[in-house]
Parts: structure tokens; sequence; C-alpha cells
């Protein structure tokens, strides 16, 4: 049996908050399936009570994730989020970006854990323009 590549599917993997860290557990698809995931305002600050301690585990499956060569990955996150403090993400994604090539991350400036107002457009905007392709690493 032959599996004709041009009607290969897409599938993705989505969270918010709690829901991204199990997101972040789905591993990435084998061909000829292409699995997307968005982690939107990923938990960092506390993950650890969220996952009754299991922080590192949770934290190995991230970085298989997105060490993957066929990973697509977009993280998601507020520089005013009430759970995790802007320079706590900006740590991880240095940590996360390290030999990853499939890692894409947004900052939204004035972003809160819950989106409300102008920041929850422009993160719409950010979502759109990745799944358009238009997002730098």
């Amino acid at each position: 049996m032959t599996i004709d590549t041009e009607y290969a599917c897409l599938t993705g993997a989505k969270g918010y908050s709690h829901g991204s860290l199990i997101a972040s557990l789905h591993p990435v698809v084998l061909a000829p399936i292409r699995t997307s995931h968005v982690l939107l305002s990923y938990p960092l600050g506390p993950r650890g009570w969220l996952t009754l301690f299991q922080t590192s585990y949770y934290q190995a499956q991230l970085e298989q994730l997105v060490q993957d060569p066929e990973s697509n990955v977009l993280v998601i996150y507020g520089d005013k989020d009430e759970f995790t403090s802007k320079s706590s993400y900006e740590g991880w994604v240095g940590k996360l970006k390290n030999g990853s090539t499939g890692l894409r991350v947004a900052e939204i400036e004035n972003g809160r854990h819950f989106w409300g107002g102008r920041s929850g457009q422009v993160l719409k905007e950010v979502v759109v323009e990745w799944l358009q392709g238009g997002l730098p690493n």
C-alpha cells in the first residue's frame, strides 16, 4: 500500500494554560501527517502544582517535542501574564530554542493570561500569521 503525499493531512494539538501542558505531551505524528502545536499561556509559574510536581517530566516532553526536526510549535505568552513573569518566560524560551528549528515564539505586549481587550485581537492575528507560515523563528 502506498500513500499519496499530495493528500497529506494536517493535525494539531492546541492548548490554553493547563491545556498547553497536555498538548505538549502529544508527539509529532509521522509523515504524511503534518502535526502542529499551539501552546497558549503555558503555565510555567504554577506548572509544579498543575502537574502534581512532575515539572521535570513535562519539561522533558516539551524539549523532546521542540527538538523533533518535524515539529511545528507555536508558543504564545503575554508580557503581563498574572501567573508567569516575563523574565521567567524569556529564560524558559531561551532554553527551548537551543537547537530547535520548528519552534516559533510570540510575546504579546500587554497580553495577560486571560487575553481580554486588544491583546486578544493581537493573539488572533499572531495565530493567523503563523498558520499562513509568516512567523520567523
